[in-house]
Order: C-alpha cells, then sequence, then structure tokens
C-alpha cells in the first residue's frame, strides 16, 4: 500500500492503479467506521454465543436491523469490507515493486530501502497516535460499553507508555504482526515479508519463464507452510500480473464486466463464514483444506480479478485515473495510517456527545471528519511520506 509512487517521474507511472489503491484506502475507513460505531452492520447476524450477535440481538426489528443485515450478509458488503480492500493493497504492492525493481543491484540495500519506506512514515503515524493518547484525546473507550462489541473494547483500555510506543514504531509493528497503538499497522509485517519475497525472486531470477516458474515454486512453498498464505499468495499474484504483462494487454466490456463484476461478487463474501446453505457457501466449501478461512481466499480471488481488470480494461483504466481517484492514490498510505487514531479521537468524542443516531447528525459528523482526515492526510503525504520515499528511491540506486 505504499507502493503508488514507487514510478513517479517514469513513463510508465501507474495512475490508474493510484486511483484504485485510493478508493480501496478509503473503503478501509469507512469499514472501520462501521465497527467502531455500527459492528452489526460489518460484522453481521453471526453466531448467537458471540459479542457480534449480542449487539445484533439488541437492534429492534425493522429499518436498522434490516439495514445491517444488508449490508453484512450480501454482496454489498463489498462496498464497506476493508479486509478485502486489504487484499487489493497486497496484489498491487506485488505489481508495483516486480514493476519498479526489474533488476537490483544490492538485494540488502533494496531490503533496508523498503524497511525505511515503510518505518518512516508509520513510526511518525506512531508517534502521533502515542500524543493523542497521551493528551487524553483518545475517546473510544469510553464508547465501548455503549457500543457493546468486543472488537471496540480492544483498544487503548490499557496505557501505554513512551518506551512502548517508541518500541512499535521502530519494530514492534513488524515483530508482533501487530500494535496496540494503531491496529491498521497489522498489514506492516506482510509488507514486508512480501516484498522481501518478490526482492529474492527478482534479484536471483531473470525475466520470463524463469521467473514465472520461480513464483510458481513460491506460491508453492507458502501453501506448503500454511501461514497466512492467502494474504502472501496476493503479492505473488501481483508479481505474476506483472510478469505476464497485463498492463499491455485489453480486452473487450462484456469480458471486462464479467472480470470485475466477478471480482466485486467475491469481494462481497461476508466477515462471518459462510454456512453451506448461504450463497458464498458452495464457493468456500472447496477452499477450505487450504489451512485458512475460506473467505480469505475468496477475497484474494476476487481482488486478484479487480486489479487485473484495472489493468486490461480501458475504461476501468480511465476511472480509475480520474482526477479524484488519483488524488486519494497520492494521499492514500498517509490516509490509511491516520484514519484510525483520528477516528478513535475525533469520531468518538462525536459519539458521546450525540449517539450518533440521528442520520442528519451522522451525516454532517462523518462529513466533517473525512474533511479533516483527507487535509491531515495530505499534509502527512508532504511532510513525511514523499521525503520517505525520495529517501527510500536514492537508497536504491
Amino acid at each position: 500500500m505504499a507502493d503508488q509512487r514507487l514510478l513517479e517521474g517514469k513513463a510508465d507511472r501507474l495512475h490508474h492503479l493510484d486511483g484504485l489503491r485510493g478508493v480501496a484506502a478509503l473503503v478501509v475507513a469507512f469499514s472501520h467506521f462501521l465497527t467502531c460505531f455500527y459492528p452489526a452492520c460489518y460484522f453481521g447476524p453471526v453466531d448467537r454465543a458471540s459479542p457480534a450477535w449480542a449487539h445484533f440481538a439488541t437492534l429492534p426489528q425493522g429499518s436498522a436491523r434490516d439495514l445491517a443485515t444488508l449490508v453484512s450478509s450480501t454482496p454489498l458488503f463489498v462496498a464497506v469490507n476493508g479486509s478485502f480492500a486489504v487484499y487489493i493493497f497486497f496484489v498491487l504492492s506485488g505489481y508495483v515493486l516486480a514493476a519498479a525493481n526489474r533488476r537490483i543491484g544490492s538485494l540488502a540495500f533494496t531490503a533496508a530501502a523498503r524497511y525505511l519506506r515503510l518505518t518512516l512514515p508509520c513510526g511518525a503515524a506512531i508517534l502521533l497516535t502515542g500524543l493523542l493518547i497521551g493528551t487524553g484525546a483518545m475517546a473510544l473507550p469510553d464508547i465501548a460499553g455503549t457500543v457493546g462489541h468486543g472488537w471496540v473494547a480492544k483498544w487503548y483500555q490499557a496505557p501505554l507508555g513512551w518506551p512502548r510506543i517508541g518500541y512499535e514504531a521502530v519494530a514492534g509493528l513488524y515483530v508482533g504482526g501487530a500494535t496496540n497503538v494503531n491496529p491498521v499497522l497489522w498489514t506492516m509485517q506482510r509488507e514486508l515479508i512480501g516484498s522481501l519475497m518478490i526482492f529474492s525472486v527478482a534479484w536471483s531470477v531473470s525475466g520470463g519463464r524463469r521467473r514465472l516458474l520461480a513464483y510458481a515454486a513460491l506460491a508453492a512453498l507458502i501453501l506448503a507452510c500454511g501461514l497466512e498464505p492467502s494474504r502472501y499468495l496476493a503479492f505473488v499474484a501481483g508479481a505474476v500480473l506483472f510478469e505476464l504483462k497485463a498492463g499491455e494487454q485489453r480486452i473487450g466490456a462484456l469480458a471486462a464486466a464479467l472480470m470485475l463484476g466477478t471480482g466485486l461478487l467475491l469481494g462481497g463474501a461476508p466477515f462471518f463464514a459462510p454456512e453451506p446453505g448461504d450463497l458464498y457457501g458452495p464457493l468456500a466449501a472447496p477452499l477450505a483444506h487450504f489451512g485458512e478461512d475460506a473467505r480469505l481466499f475468496l477475497w484474494l480471488a476476487g481482488s486478484i480479478l479487480v486489479v487485473g481488470t484495472a489493468l486490461v480494461s480501458a475504461p476501468v483504466r480511465s476511472f480509475f485515473s480520474l482526477a479524484p481517484c488519483r488524488y486519494l492514490g497520492r494521499i492514500s498510505f498517509s490516509l490509511y495510517l491516520l484514519h484510525f487514531p483520528l477516528m478513535a479521537s475525533l469520531l468518538a468524542s462525536a459519539y458521546v456527545r450525540t449517539g450518533l443516531d440521528d442520520p442528519v447528525v451522522v451525516g454532517a459528523v462523518l462529513t466533517a471528519y473525512l474533511a479533516v482526515l483527507l487535509l491531515v492526510s495530505d499534509l502527512f503525504e508532504r511532510l513525511v511520506d514523499r521525503p520517505a520515499l525520495r529517501l527510500s528511491r536514492k537508497m536504491r540506486r
């Protein structure tokens, strides 16, 4: 997700992939809005023994409950499925990293540059979150009991001292695979490991069929190890799309619509595990033996199709190349890093004051939050993310 401008200044700048990444980042932000304040719309009517069901069951029969079911339990879930958007990030990273690293001189310098590229913005975001925690601005713990969902109650309950925050900013987000300071940073360990996989193949194997065979062997190894295979396969899939020169191919409108529609349908698989009688049950059943939740492989397949469509369909490329999408792409990494701490402070404070139960109030508060988020993300991109990218590019030369 931090790769949207690796090709900046080159003739093959991938503006349409920038735009897709920006839209995906916005979906992640909106998904956390639902999980924090309206969890039934995200987690849905799952197992009656779970915290999600306890909250869902409190909703009155009628519009609110019907809306929660509609969003969480139908293919419309794709519009708010932040987990699916993360798979799109991973596939895009694989593609762009393969494109930007056709030849690698020093594997060590390339890996170090990647570490800095990820760590400098992430570390800055963690320190900013620490400031919000230290000043008592985090209101998310204050609403955990009211919202009544276990996911909300996980964050910012225990005090986090500056030694812990400093460790998380430098290494903790990679070592543990997650951080208590900013929950969205669980992806950074996967980004770093996935990047090293792509770099290793690019460094050790020349292009063409041999590199495709190397990626096939890498995919087999990932499946054999069984350690989050769907996530690391996303990086490999993106790199394979590049090696197949997918960006140079074009398909017709009907084929593109079918490809994109199928991808979005798979991306709409619900957060809870599909049942045999559900729409996604027959699709998920054959994937159960891969050692990971079958819905993750549905999201993986959907993300590959969506990214593939953005590469081979001229209308889809044009849409994601529009100025608003490209702007979101430019600030996407910053938006991704900052949206949760701002939400846990600003939006949670608004929830404490208003309850966010009036549609007009919700619309006004959400609009104001998005305006602040875009402004802060833009400043962060200029002051932190862009210099980190320049430093990383210099190290790779």
